[in-house]
């Protein structure tokens, strides 16, 4: 029963995982083109280009405002879990 229990925690998990991974993929691509226009020359890591795309709201493309807005509320409810 236990391993039953570590095998079901393990697949939600990587589901779970695999699921904000094509999250985050959608959204690079997406905001590709804002990406280009606005962030190109901020070094990766740290959360410096969502910063950098947040600072441009504004200007974003719809598809990639709402993307930012979508990463912002699953991120926020994966934290109330």
């Amino acid at each position: 029963m236990q391993k039953l229990w570590i095998f079901s925690a393990t697949l939600s998990l990587a589901v779970l995982g695999s699921g904000y991974a094509m999250a985050q993929a959608n959204l690079k691509e997406v905001c590709k083109a804002d990406y280009s226009r606005f962030c190109s020359d901020v070094m990766p890591g740290g959360g410096r280009i969502i910063a950098c795309l947040k600072s441009h709201e504004k200007d974003l493309q719809p598809s990639c405002a709402a993307g930012l807005k979508e990463r912002d509320a699953n991120k926020a409810g994966a934290q109330g879990r």
